[in-house]
């Protein structure tokens, strides 16, 4: 997976591999594929779907959102995760009780996704707590200490198992309550008010170098532009902040709070911007349109709408592949210590 070069995240349609499917995705510019709850059925069905993926190439990252709680797209034969939320309630009363429920959390997720071939999770939500439609229980805290210490835990079980986890929604979703999927998002909070979202991602990424999915939300003080396609978000703060440079991952760009942003632009020209400004990756899936995905037609939209148009269009990224890619992809979890995660999230789940 060295050698990715793709920058398109896309999504499939069924649980096996349709033939237009196959040839789609030995086009060059997809990198990815990001797995849906209608893409799976049990555990042999989605590493016998993983495994055709990965034979027509190699270095497709295979993607998912599995975070736990309602956020969990694998569930028959797979661990039933706690939501964050319910990890940063035991904290307030028992700190090194839910310090192990974070680190088991991921462990467990980490090793069930690597035995069926999955590389990338978008997870954990660093973002803090706050009154959001699309947040409700997927965060730790409102605190950032308390965030960032049990998204640490959660991390390294992950990366224990050679699954590469993601940060997500940043500079941080919590800011604003509503939701980017059907809408635009602006948020007037001053730098000052933002430092205390942004500094979970300055924090943990300053000790693990792994991808940073972008918000669409735009922050009115800082940039014209929503941060996935924010050069002023993507490129000058990092350098001001992070100690190397993010891998960022846009969010969607099918969702409203992007396309209603720019609503003379193509999908091509959103593309760009989102890629020219400092995403090295764009997930671009038709979720948000389920009867393309009923019809089988998801192929035809990316043929019509990206790939066709590609080919005679030349984007210039800064760098596609992933730098943790190496460190992580050896790792893989010991089986003695998945079953005693598993006992020790079982008495969690009674008590």
């Amino acid at each position: 997976m060295k050698n990715n070069q793709g920058y398109l995240i896309i999504n499939l349609d069924s649980d096996t591999l349709l033939d237009e499917e196959v040839e789609m995705l030995n086009n060059k510019f997809i990198g990815g594929v990001l797995l849906f709850e209608h893409n799976f059925i049990d555990n042999n069905q989605i590493k016998s779907l993983i495994d055709s993926i990965k034979s027509i190439n190699s270095n497709l990252l295979i993607a998912i959102d599995h975070e736990g709680g309602r956020v969990q797209r694998f569930r028959e034969g797979f661990t039933s995760l706690p939501s964050f939320s319910s990890i940063g309630n035991i904290y307030r009363k028992d700190h090194s009780l839910a310090d192990e429920i974070a680190y088991n959390c991921g462990y467990i997720a980490g090793y069930e996704l690597k035995a069926v071939g999955v590389d990338l999770n978008f997870s954990p939500v660093v973002d803090l707590s706050a009154n959001s439609d699309v947040l409700s229980s997927r965060t730790f805290s409102e605190s950032s200490i308390n965030v960032i210490r049990l998204s640490l835990l959660y991390i390294q079980g992950l990366i224990d198992n050679g699954i590469i986890p993601t940060l997500k929604h940043y500079p941080g979703h919590g800011s604003v309550p509503g939701d980017t999927h059907t809408d635009l998002m602006n948020c007037d909070m001053s730098w000052d008010n933002l430092y205390k979202h942004l500094t979970v991602f300055e924090k943990i990424h300053n000790k693990y170098d792994i991808p940073i999915m972008t918000s669409h939300i735009q922050f009115n003080k800082i940039s014209n532009d929503p941060v996935t396609t924010s050069s002023t978000w993507l490129k000058d703060i990092p350098c001001k902040v992070f100690d190397k440079l993010p891998y960022f991952i846009s969010d969607d760009l099918e969702m409203l709070g992007i396309k209603k942003h720019y609503p003379e632009l193509s999908r091509l020209s959103i593309l760009e911007k989102t890629l020219t400004s400092g995403c090295s990756m764009a997930i671009v899936t038709t979720m948000q349109d389920k009867k393309i995905i009923k019809e089988n037609k998801s192929h035809l939209f990316y043929k019509n709408e990206y790939l066709d148009k590609l080919n005679s269009h030349s984007i210039n990224t800064d760098h596609i592949n992933l730098p943790c890619l190496g460190d992580l992809s050896y790792n893989r979890g010991d089986m003695n210590t998945y079953h005693k995660a598993i006992e020790i999230m079982g008495r969690h789940t009674k008590k």
